[in-house]
């Protein structure tokens, strides 16, 4: 039996909802997802460590979840050095065979990654939204954690697993061999809606700066005519009244939003296929992305508009609520996409695959 042990620091309300409303990022929801449906095979012994209130050991079905104390994103000195020494201290009671990891500081990569190499286990990175390369001097703190310890973790890690094919481009040459591009794995919707049944424009994002939610704003101040929804949006924001705002919708209720959309907008400027547009595709709902088309998914499959302008993003949008048989084809064109490249059994045959070829170096 492999014994994997998945970091996912920030997740624990995945495995207990009542602790909180927290937002989830795709890093945390994804990770977790390839936790449960690993767990489902016997040759593996599936493990995940989360950050709670108090640290503890419990079972959720057929997975050990181990707590830390604390949270990794303490700044203040002497919380952040117990923090990294619980976290050591941690990983070696687990004692799994395979530790994989996905968006966290650099420095946690990094810990897990020495900690590996010393006591010859391994370790996978999953990459994130960037390596966060070239940060200059002048922010020193940055520069040691990403171009320092981040980059020192990519050197030492087992395999790298990138989940497009864009972030190969930003991976150091001498690395290069030990990745392979795993698409984020879902679980498929088993119902679709009928566009009779769809009734808004849907933007789904957190409270970054790089979400850019003011142009979902300005698009629904140009299309007053039509019903806007916007979940996890910064509450600052000037609303229209034909925009309804939902602060949080808890992970296992917010298909209904995206299977009740016409279309899912996108203004993100982050270079990643986004969480937001692949829950939208798994339920047959088209994306509409304003600057970035990660691996030219929705071009090449014709899963939605690329809209690159301001004035497009308008039309095209108008395009998709007024022709009902353009939708149906998008429609099917998403839902083909996700069967094809993101389906989860794939995709954890794929980590399988990976798994066993480390453990038998």
């Amino acid at each position: 039996m492999i014994k994997v042990c998945y970091i996912n620091a920030e997740g624990y309300g995945l495995l207990d909802p009542a602790t909180g409303d927290k937002c989830y990022s795709g890093s945390e929801i994804g990770i977790h997802t390839d936790a449960f449906e690993l767990a489902k095979d016997p040759e593996f012994d599936v493990q995940i460590l989360a950050e709670a209130e108090r640290g503890k050991k419990f079972k959720k079905g057929r997975i050990t979840v181990w707590t830390i104390e604390g949270s990794f994103l303490e700044t203040k000195l002497i919380p952040f050095m117990r923090y990294r020494l619980r976290f050591w201290r941690k990983i070696k009671e687990i004692n799994a065979d395979i530790y994989v990891m996905r968006a966290a500081p650099g420095e946690i990569y990094f810990l897990t990654a020495l900690f590996c190499k010393i006591y010859k286990r391994k370790f996978i990175q999953v990459l994130g939204v960037t390596l966060k390369k070239n940060i200059p001097l002048t922010q020193p703190g940055r520069f040691l954690r990403w171009n320092v310890f981040g980059l020192a973790a990519v050197h030492m890690a087992g395999a790298i697993v990138a989940i497009t094919r864009d972030q190969t481009k930003q991976i150091p040459l001498g690395s290069l061999r030990k990745t392979r591009v795993v698409y984020t794995g879902k679980h498929l919707a088993h119902q679709i809606n009928t566009r009779s049944k769809r009734n808004h424009i849907l933007w789904v994002g957190s409270k970054k700066p790089e979400k850019k939610p003011e142009l979902f704003i300005q698009l629904a101040e140009r299309l007053a005519d039509y019903k806007f929804v916007m979940i996890r949006a910064p509450e600052d924001l000037k609303l229209p009244p034909n925009v309804a705002y939902l602060k949080h919708v808890p992970h296992n209720k917010i298909d209904y939003y995206y299977s009740h959309a016409v279309a899912t907008v996108s203004t993100s400027s982050l270079d990643w296929n986004s969480h937001a547009n692949l829950e939208s595709w798994k339920n047959g709902t088209p994306v509409i992305a304003l600057t970035i088309d990660t691996d030219e998914n929705i071009c090449k499959y014709n899963t939605g508009f690329h809209s690159r302008t301001f004035h497009q993003l308008v039309e095209d949008v108008k395009k998709i609520m007024g022709d009902r048989r353009l939708w149906e084809n998008k429609s099917k064109n998403s839902l083909e996409y996700m069967r094809r490249e993101h389906d989860i059994r794939k995709q954890i045959e794929k980590y399988k695959g990976i798994f066993r070829k480390l453990i038998s170096k």
